[in-house]
């Protein structure tokens, strides 16, 4: 070896004439182990050709990134010859996006005079920690890659930049699809008071059906896209459920194809495109698996008391016509020391339910029904449903940890009934938690499911014998020739 050594590559050219062939073959080797080809041997004549052509230089003599531009170049199979110059920027434009989104601060007339300089425009935004929460799922074995956090934390800060109505937003899941997946973005916008509010007369029922709801179902508003880590064109808005829609989507079972514009085939007939049925299912979901711990929100205003005549269990109560307010709990801390977030009843219901019959969460009542005299009757016959913040059934959920030996394990929640519906919490300490909520699945309700049956068959047509009839004769068809107005009639009774 000590003869390869000594031995330089004169062929290399005048500048490379300290180069002995030992360094030669030692960086062929070493980019060799560091791109690990699939097929080593035949790609030895490819690097020996990259070396021996100039790529090879001391570090001291080049600088890296040139460097690797001459090399990787031949070898990925790029003309460009800024390549590496243009991921570098699109590299600065993720760490920009990455940084703590800051939304403009809505001013009004009141605090225009009283703003110092320096504070002006300025308001942080409620954004969840994506990257925090994902190591969270990950510890107990919720498939959420790393890579895949850190786009949509891109996505999530580009969707902010592009609209700033947007209050909060988290991600809410992802949907499986046949050909493509969907990526859910949950936010919460503040709403615009020029826009016409809806009546939701006797005429809207009649003609459109039971009128959709402001708040309940269409209080979030959701993205969707079939890629993370792009720009906000790549995200389109969900349109806001109806209640039709809803009631139609319990009626099926249909796996997403991946494409928004994608007609729905199924029976009952579904109207609308897989857009509509989308955000049906995302609602569906959302006021069924998100949860909060116990003592985390509280209700801002005494709850309505129900008549005792009705016998309702303690943990029922019956549909009210507006939803009732919840707001944070500012006790919350020191009710945490006490809380074990691996019991059933340390954990809550934070959406109202949907309605079976009506297809929203606030109850409808027609003009009509309002006028009757019997309306206190009515009300009593209306559908019966949990109460506000309610604690979650054993029967539908299950509760594990992620280390029993450990005093504050991850503890995860998962859905029976909507399978990919997680929840984890974890306790920091005795005065800090912090919970996520999240879907990982294909959409559709799990459980018993019996298909609406199809309308009954028509019997077939029933065989009739028919009988030859005679041809008439001249005479008996004279009979039915009128007579002419000149000729007399005949007397029937001569």
């Amino acid at each position: 070896m000590s003869f390869v050594s000594k031995v330089k590559c004169t062929d290399l050219g005048e500048e490379k004439e300290k180069i002995t062939i030992e360094d030669f073959f030692s960086e062929v080797i070493f980019r060799l182990l560091q791109e690990k080809p699939k097929n080593p041997f035949s790609k030895i004549e490819q690097f020996c050709n990259l070396v021996k052509e100039g790529s090879f230089v001391p570090a001291k003599e080049r600088s890296a990134f040139e460097r690797l531009t001459k090399l990787y170049k031949p070898w990925m199979g790029v003309d460009d010859e800024n390549i590496l110059e243009k991921d570098f920027k699109r590299s600065e434009q993720y760490l920009a996006l990455i940084n703590p989104p800051i939304k403009p601060k809505k001013k009004t007339d009141e605090d225009v005079d009283n703003t110092e300089e320096g504070e002006e425009g300025l308001d942080t935004l409620k954004m969840s920690d994506i990257l925090y929460e994902g190591k969270l799922f990950r510890d107990v074995g919720i498939g959420i890659g790393e890579m895949e956090l850190i786009r949509l934390l891109v996505s999530m800060k580009s969707v902010v930049s592009s609209n700033n109505d947007i209050d909060s937003i988290r991600f809410f899941g992802k949907i499986l699809g046949i050909e493509k997946n969907y990526y859910i973005l949950e936010t919460e916008q503040t709403k615009k008071t020029d826009e016409p509010e809806q009546d939701n007369d006797e005429n809207e029922k009649k003609e459109n059906g039971i009128p959709p709801e402001t708040d309940g179902t269409n209080k979030y508003i959701y993205y969707v896209s079939n890629n993370v880590g792009g720009n906000a064109d790549t995200w389109t808005r969900l349109p806001d459920s109806n209640p039709e829609s809803i009631n139609r989507s319990r009626k099926i079972k249909k796996f997403f194809t991946g494409r928004l514009d994608q007609q729905v085939l199924s029976h009952p007939p579904f109207k609308g495109t897989e857009m509509e049925l989308l955000r049906c299912q995302i609602a569906r979901i959302s006021h069924s698996c998100i949860l909060a711990p116990l003592g985390r929100m509280k209700l801002s205003a005494d709850e309505d008391e129900v008549d005792p005549e009705l016998n309702l269990p303690p943990n029922l109560t019956i549909a009210n016509e507006t939803l009732a307010a919840i707001e944070q709990n500012t006790e919350f801390e020191e009710q945490l020391a006490k809380l074990d977030i691996s019991k059933h009843n340390s954990w809550v219901n934070l959406l109202p339910p949907i309605l079976r019959k009506q297809g929203r969460c606030s109850f409808f009542w027609t003009s009509e029904e309002k006028e009757n005299p019997d309306f206190d009757q009515l009300k009593k016959t209306v559908e019966r449903i949990p109460k506000p913040l309610s604690s979650i059934s054993k029967e539908n959920w299950t509760i594990r940890s992620s280390h029993q030996s450990l005093d504050n394990e991850v503890i995860c929640l998962s859905n029976r009934l909507w399978n990919g519906a997680f929840t984890v919490g974890y306790k920091r300490n005795s005065k800090d938690m912090v919970f996520s909520n999240v879907y990982i699945g294909y959409g559709y309700k799990g459980g018993a499911f019996s298909p609406q049956f199809l309308l009954p068959i028509l019997n077939e047509y029933e065989e009739v014998k028919l009988c030859q009839q005679l041809d008439p004769t001249i005479e008996d068809m004279k009979k039915f020739i009128p007579p002419k107005k000149d000729e007399p009639q005949d007397n029937d009774e001569e």
